[in-house]
């Protein structure tokens, strides 16, 4: 009787921990991954997220897409104009940053080597602004 409670109880603890049985939720299986929740290692999705990939803003009618953008020191960021009806450019407050100026389609590169904020507007549309956080 008391071989009895001790399989017993082995049995129960055993599936309370989880058991043995790799490819359960949560536990790795021979393939790196936790089952149904994801693989393992340190490019999980969690965490404070770095600057954005893009690099590349479209002008369109009336904004610029996407109108916020961060980057790292060095990167340099494209305007690209797809043959909009009207022509627009790309104004820096900050005055050592030179302008894109007035087109309806093509591109205009800009590098930023310093860390900051770059506000940028198109002076034909009032409304019309964007900015770089470089960091």
């Amino acid at each position: 009787m008391r071989g009895l409670r001790l399989v017993v109880a082995t049995a129960f603890l055993t599936a309370a921990c989880g058991g043995s049985d790799p490819a359960a939720p949560g536990n790795a299986d021979n393939t790196g991954n936790t089952g149904s929740t994801g693989s393992t290692g340190s490019t999980g999705s969690t965490g404070p997220t770095g600057p954005s990939q893009t690099n590349s803003v479209t002008v369109v009618e009336g904004t610029f897409n996407p109108p916020e953008i961060t980057v790292s020191p060095g990167t340099t960021v494209t305007w690209t104009w797809n043959n909009t009806a009207t022509s627009h450019n790309v104004t820096f407050s900050t005055p050592s940053i030179a302008t894109c100026p007035d087109q309806t389609s093509g591109t205009c590169q800009r590098t930023f080597a310093s860390a900051g904020s770059y506000n940028y507007q198109c002076t034909n549309h009032a409304g019309m602004i964007g900015n770089v956080t470089v960091q």
